[in-house]
């Protein structure tokens, strides 16, 4: 998986990965899933 922040950042993200996702307000991020049968999990956390 490859994420992109709207500053224009990426980082590619290796299996077994753990990404802490801060962009919560504005633009966001953009996601990009080159292989077939990934499997990803979102665990919203508290402020």
């Amino acid at each position: 998986m490859k994420f992109e922040t709207s500053d224009g950042d990426t980082c590619r993200c290796e299996p077994g990965t753990v990404v802490l996702v801060e962009d919560t307000v504005g633009k966001g991020h953009r996601s990009r899933h080159p292989d077939e049968g990934q499997f990803n999990v979102f665990i919203p956390l508290e402020s």
